[in-house]
């Protein structure tokens, strides 16, 4: 047995006030964060490490709020704050798997540790029959109060070793090499001082150990929200590397239609010149058609007098019959048997039509 006196140094509530805050402020961050890699990813198994780390830091809140309140004197240890922490550590071991990067062997080893789910499932049904236990033997007269010290205490430790483990071994896949020296500093004084809560120890004041372990837990609790925050960032940065991969997906598809397309409007375009072609083709027939019988027309129903009015239609009557070496009258009289023939009235119809047969001299 080593005899402990150990000098209490304060009360310490106010840094308690600044541990409690820092548990809540944590398990809002973390719930927070939670809530949000839920909206933006589909891993909703690890999602739930964070509610658990949530949970835990407010668990620590609350037996802060215990002791702070009076229900407790100092350095003493009642089973409802045993209960707390047993709790406490159960979230904090179901949220290892969270730690995806840790623990790989762990994973491969017991399919039950690899589902997070069937893990916490595993811890928190054992921790039923713990916290029972707890309640059904605590008390310094009962025959087991040292095996449930001794239990309690190694619960701990392994409980803080396996959230520093994970801590550090994340900090270190991250890169962050500083922090991680820190988080194995933190986590040794998280670790070592549960050794005391043990009957191997008698320890006359607790502040000590008690300042260790706040401060300790603070600096965990600012690791575990930069773990949460490194993260997030994390599935945020993968689901853009999955979306450009889409988009770009997107992107090439698109080209290719538009590839497809531009081809299609060439041929659609060739297509349509043809076509427009052949209509031009088709109205020059026509036109050529309608002109023919109308040269038809004139000659047949004309006289060769006649059409060599109508050749020069376009010029006044006097000019007409100096041309042709006839009086005007005659030129007049000429027009008037061709009206008659043609069935058009006017010399601007007749000059018309004379234009459209081909007829007119330009």
């Amino acid at each position: 047995m080593f005899e402990l006196e150990l000098f209490e140094i304060s009360r310490i509530d106010t840094l308690r006030l600044i541990h409690s805050s820092t548990c809540l402020i944590g398990a809002i961050i973390m719930i927070s964060t939670w809530l949000d890699t839920k909206k933006i990813s589909n891993d909703s198994d690890n999602n739930w490490g964070l509610l658990y780390i949530s949970i835990a830091l407010m668990l620590w809140a609350a037996m802060d709020i215990y002791r702070l309140l009076g229900l407790m004197k100092p350095g003493e240890v009642s089973v409802i704050l045993k209960i707390f922490s047993v709790y406490n550590n159960a979230f904090l071991l179901a949220s290892l798997p969270f730690f995806e990067e840790v623990f790989i062997n762990v994973k491969k080893r017991f399919t039950f540790y690899a589902n997070q789910n069937t893990w916490a499932l595993v811890v928190f049904v054992a921790n039923v029959f713990i916290a029972t236990f707890y309640s059904l033997t605590w008390g310094e007269q009962s025959n087991y109060s040292h095996l449930v010290k001794n239990f309690d205490a190694i619960y701990s430790f392994l409980t803080m070793l396996g959230i520093g483990i994970a801590v550090i071994v994340s900090l270190q896949k991250k890169g962050l090499k500083f922090m991680k020296w820190l988080a194995i500093f933190i986590c040794t004084l998280l670790t070592v001082p549960q050794i005391f809560f043990s009957t191997l120890f008698s320890v006359g004041h607790f502040d000590i150990i008690s300042l260790i372990l706040l401060i300790s837990q603070i600096c965990l609790i600012y690791l575990l929200i930069i773990l949460a925050m490194l993260w997030r960032s994390d599935i945020i940065s993968n689901l853009n590397f999955i979306k450009l991969n889409f988009l770009e997906q997107e992107s090439l598809q698109l080209k290719k239609l538009n590839e497809n397309i531009l081809i299609e409007n060439r041929s659609l375009q060739e297509s349509m010149g043809r076509m427009l072609t052949d209509i031009a083709i088709s109205k020059n027939e026509l036109s050529n058609l309608k002109t023919q019988k109308i040269q038809d027309d004139l000659f047949n129903k004309l006289s060769d007098r006649e059409l060599d009015v109508m050749k020069i239609i376009n010029k006044s009557y006097l000019e007409i019959g100096q041309e042709l070496f006839i009086s005007k009258e005659t030129v007049i009289t000429h027009k008037k048997n061709i009206e008659s023939k043609l069935r058009i009235s006017g010399k601007e119809n007749l000059e018309k039509y004379a234009r459209e047969s081909g007829l007119l001299s330009i």
